[in-house]
């Protein structure tokens, strides 16, 4: 019997190592909490200003969104230890689909809640598509200056978006009102812990650092208040603590009777920005497997990924939640735990379900300059990534381009920006294609000779003419911005006074050409023999 008990035992603790359940616990636990304090971030600044009445309802719908996909991306992804949630750079977009739907009051709350539930589900559908039919590889092509650039505009939307939670709006009306003393309590501890919290996370790395900081800082905050006698009902109303706004828990925030309430019309026309929105998760989708990669130093396969993060959208939108990815740093902190295993993902899941379906009462635990905090938090990284670490490497064209997009995006959308961004690297690609050289070397008949054996009549006749018989060897991809310059060159070579009796242009070396350049070299021949 107690052999049998000692095998029992070995067999279960090789089996609880094999599944690494310590560090799966630990780096899960972390990551749940730190997911539930940034989707409840997210969450509020999403459903704000005239969808602020249903703010713990939004909060409802991301975080079963975190949950269910957090769920299916850690049992199906290749990245054992992958946790995902709601990426800032998708939030953006979400927001510019929110502010523009015409409905008013709870209409309003639900058109939006199935607007961004149908665009989820869509994603999810084209990138599982895309990865069953290996189409992953074809997504890479995206300019990097452009994808930069929407990371820098989205940093600056998501700082701005921080620091009106906070109630401070940065407009040039009350740009002056930010340094008055009740504005300045409102932001500046946000501010600073957003900051602080990612310098030391520069520094130090460690793992343990947001959690811990959360819960200092919630502590920090209601020792503050208890400090100044300050209610906690009062404090809610100051808008200092987050407020409920549901009579009940955060879940379900919806059900199928309020399908009544919604505005079909407004759904119908969204249908530009619901594509805009598919595409900024198809964008995110692509980033966050490149970034994880590099980070991780492992190949991943990207068809597998893309049929990962789509059923983790699909799923979360089928169940009322809204579209998610992969994220990279709590991803890789599964790497530095030693938790490479698929529990570290279904205990982060876990933990985000535990908040959801216990109710909102720990909402009103924590401070609102925490949520502007951890919003700062994710614009910080987004905005060194694209802005700092690319001054020391990029060109100062490319990073032009990069400033542009952000300045668009911060001053009139992701969508404008991205076009604008576009638009810049193609017109830049189109100079650079246009100063390459594309004669890879020219020659005359007297300075290199056929191999054929001649009389020597025509030897003669070679020496004393040859210097009129001229051969371009040509290179690269002949369009229509570097064809002008170079019909130019030959054109120059007919109206001299010694022009060549032949013009020779070799094409061995040229990978294709244009439609406009084949136009522009046939009116250059035709008009070589008419002379």
């Amino acid at each position: 019997m107690r052999r049998r008990l000692a095998a029992l035992s070995a067999t279960l603790g090789s089996t609880i190592e094999s599944l690494k359940v310590g560090p799966a616990l630990s780096a899960g636990l972390t990551a749940g909490l730190g997911l539930v304090v940034a989707e409840i971030a997210f969450a509020t600044y999403l459903f704000s200003g005239r969808l602020a009445d249903y703010s713990t309802q939004g909060i409802g719908l991301i975080l079963f969104g975190n949950f269910a996909g957090c769920l299916v991306v850690a049992l199906t992804s290749g990245f054992r230890g992958a946790v995902a949630g709601l990426s800032p750079v998708l939030l953006i977009a979400m927001v510019e689909v929110a502010s523009t739907l015409p409905a008013e009051g709870r209409a309003l709350f639900v058109t939006t809640a199935l607007t961004l539930i149908v665009s989820a589900v869509t994603a999810g559908l084209v990138a599982v598509a895309i990865g069953r039919f290996q189409l992953a590889n074809l997504l890479r092509f995206i300019p990097y200056s452009v994808a930069s650039g929407c990371v820098a505009g989205i940093g600056v939307a998501v700082f701005l978006a921080a620091m009106s939670l906070m109630g401070a709006e940065l407009d040039w009306q009350t740009l002056p009102k930010l340094a008055e003393r009740p504005q300045l309590v409102r932001w500046t501890p946000g501010v600073l812990y957003g900051i602080g919290l990612y310098v030391a996370m520069k520094k130090w790395s460690s793992p343990i650092i947001p959690p811990a900081s959360i819960v200092l800082a919630i502590g920090a905050g209601h020792s503050v208040l208890a400090y100044l006698r300050i209610p906690a009902d009062e404090a809610r109303s100051a808008g200092l603590l987050l407020a409920s706004t549901a009579e009940g828990g955060l879940w379900p925030p919806l059900l199928p009777a309020d399908l009544v309430d919604v505005d079909w019309g407004a759904v119908a026309a969204q249908t530009p920005d619901m594509i805009m929105l598919v595409v900024v998760a198809l964008f995110c989708v692509i980033m966050n497997i490149a970034g994880l990669e590099v980070a991780a130093r492992q190949d991943l396969d990207w068809d597998r990924e893309f049929k990962s993060a789509g059923a983790a959208s699909v799923v979360a939108g089928l169940g009322g939640g809204m579209a998610v990815n992969l994220l990279v740093p709590t991803s890789l902190r599964s790497k530095m735990f030693g938790a490479t295993t698929r529990l570290t993902g279904v205990v982060a899941a876990l933990s985000v379900a535990g908040v959801l379906f216990l109710g909102d009462a720990l909402l009103g635990l924590i401070p609102v300059y925490l949520v502007g905090g951890i919003v700062v938090f994710a614009g910080c990284g987004m905005l060194e990534q694209a802005l700092v670490r690319n001054w020391r490497v990029l060109p100062r064209a490319e990073y032009g381009i990069i400033l542009l997009i952000a300045t668009t995006i911060a001053g009139f959308g992701l969508v404008k920006g991205v076009a604008v961004g576009m638009v810049a690297t193609l017109v830049l690609f189109a100079l650079r294609l246009s100063r390459m050289e594309l004669v890879k070397s020219q020659f005359t008949a007297s300075e290199r000779r056929s191999s054929k054996v001649r009389p020597a009549p025509d030897r003669a006749i070679l020496v004393e003419y040859g210097d009129r018989i001229r051969c371009y060897c040509l290179r690269g991809y002949i369009f229509f911005g570097g064809v002008g310059p170079l019909v130019d060159r030959f054109r120059r070579f007919l109206d001299e006074g010694h022009r060549p009796a032949c013009l020779i242009l070799d094409f061995r070396d040229v990978s294709g050409v244009d439609i406009s350049a084949v136009n522009a070299l046939s009116r250059f021949l035709a008009r070589a023999i008419l002379f």
